[in-house]
């Protein structure tokens, strides 16, 4: 998802969505979401989170922001509180976007990247 409104999906496994797909995402779930991102310090998380158990799901959740980068990957649902709530907003405003197939890999951007 970014600013201007276009967002991408990459559905892999476990998903409703499988494939690629591009939407638009409404100004204020954006913003909505860029408000959550700061609240809740994600530059500021560890890179990881994990537990030493077996056939978990994992998340990488990945945030740009004036040419900076952070990406956030979790296992078993490890790490703090606001990181799954920041995921669980994140999937919530995808759910809400009109996802079209897109078959240009060459020009898709893979979500959950947040442009700010």
């Amino acid at each position: 998802m970014r600013r201007d409104g276009s967002a991408d999906f990459l559905g892999s496994f476990h998903t409703p969505r499988i494939g690629r797909f591009r939407g638009t995402v409404a100004a204020n779930a954006f913003h909505a979401l860029a408000v959550l991102i700061v609240d809740t310090g994600f530059f500021g998380l560890l890179d990881g989170y994990s537990r030493n158990i077996s056939c978990a799901s994992s998340t990488t959740t990945s945030v740009r922001t004036n040419g900076r980068v952070k990406s956030i990957y979790h296992y078993a649902y490890a790490g703090p509180y606001s990181l799954w709530q920041l995921e669980e907003s994140i999937v919530m405003a995808s759910d809400r976007i009109a996802w079209a197939e897109f078959s240009e890999p060459r020009k898709f951007r893979a979500w959950p990247n947040l442009e700010l």
